[in-house]
């Protein structure tokens, strides 16, 4: 046998208590609750006293519902409405009532009818707790997408200067030693030809220096404190100064490895990297100035020129940048 679903109850008889009801629903579970004829005027208004959702409720009573919701929730009330007239149950559905100083209020309405032709009990609750979180989760989502940004950003930049800086450079993992990224002068200057990542930082140095190099590596990464040594470079005469600063990244702790070459250096091959590293720069809307070891300006970009108050390259390549950064010389020579 096929069972059959159960008859709804009947709820007839409550509808000569439908006012006694509201009142019961706003004490026990609801924040409002409204009684509504047949064709959809309000009979009658229960709210909560503490935390009233409309202080003039009511002056709703001998009103159509539609007209106490906002315009742009007035079809969800007429929604309602329809789905109680075939079904005698009107599901869960969101609206805004106006307020008076605190903005539309949000209230959650479910409603059902009181027998064929009895009056219809409208149970509301207040939302405001509920929009005020996800306001708050809104705009600490939106927060974290800018910081994404501007973390983005940042490494951007950071790879941009990297690249077209004159020294080499290389990040080294603390933990094995080997190369992570290296820029094109390290490339130029050890890679012989050969990729650099993944390689061990010591290994890429003369024989007689990787020791050294590896006590360096270690002890920076160990202190957490920048170091620097003198090796000789691979397959070449000459000797270059090798720095190590570490620094936090978020697959752990890395080395920031400097070598400047203490020989003569290549003259072309900088004035190229110079030219690259303007027209990189020339478009960023970062203020960038390069200076030469003493602090004084040897190249501007346009953004920088503007915070300077308009001045052309020509008015401060060779003057020093404390004439605009920082307070004192001290703040300067901090930064050098």
């Amino acid at each position: 046998m096929t069972s059959r679903a159960p008859e709804p109850a009947d709820l007839g008889p409550l509808s000569g208590c439908a006012a006694e009801l509201a009142e019961a629903f706003v004490s026990l579970a609801s924040d409002i609750a409204l009684v509504i004829d047949e064709h959809g005027v309000i009979q009658s208004v229960a709210q909560s006293s503490s935390a009233p959702i409309a202080a003039g409720a009511s002056q709703w009573v001998g009103r159509p519902w539609v007209d106490t919701v906002t315009g742009d929730t007035r079809r969800k009330v007429e929604l309602m409405l329809t789905d109680l007239k075939t079904t005698g149950i009107a599901r869960r559905r969101e609206v805004n009532v106006p307020g008076v100083q605190t903005g539309d209020v949000p209230v959650a309405f479910s409603a059902l009818r009181l027998g064929a032709s009895g009056p219809v009990l409208a149970v509301g609750r207040d939302l405001r707790a509920v929009s005020a979180i996800q306001q708050r989760f809104l705009d600490a989502q939106q927060e974290l997408e800018r910081g994404y940004w501007r973390a983005r950003q940042a490494e951007s930049r950071y790879r941009l200067l990297f690249q077209v800086a004159t020294d080499a450079v290389l990040t080294v993992d603390a933990s094995s030693l080997r190369v992570i990224e290296a820029n094109h002068a390290a490339a130029s200057l050890l890679g012989a030809g050969m990729s650099l990542v993944g390689r061990a930082a010591p290994d890429l140095f003369d024989r007689s220096s990787r020791a050294l190099l590896q006590e360096l590596l270690l002890g920076a990464g160990s202190t957490g404190r920048p170091a620097e040594i003198h090796v000789r470079l691979p397959r070449a005469q000459s000797t270059a100064a090798v720095s190590a600063t570490p620094f936090r990244s978020e697959d752990g702790l890395r080395l920031l490895l400097r070598v400047r070459c203490e020989g003569q250096a290549d003259l072309s091959a900088s004035a190229d990297i110079h030219r690259q590293l303007a027209q990189k720069v020339d478009g960023t809307r970062d203020g960038i100035v390069v200076t030469d070891s003493s602090g004084r300006i040897t190249m501007a970009n346009p953004a920088f020129l503007a915070l300077a108050e308009g001045v052309s390259e020509d008015d401060v390549r060779g003057r020093p940048i404390d004439g605009w950064v920082g307070r004192i010389e001290s703040d300067v020579a901090a930064l050098l």
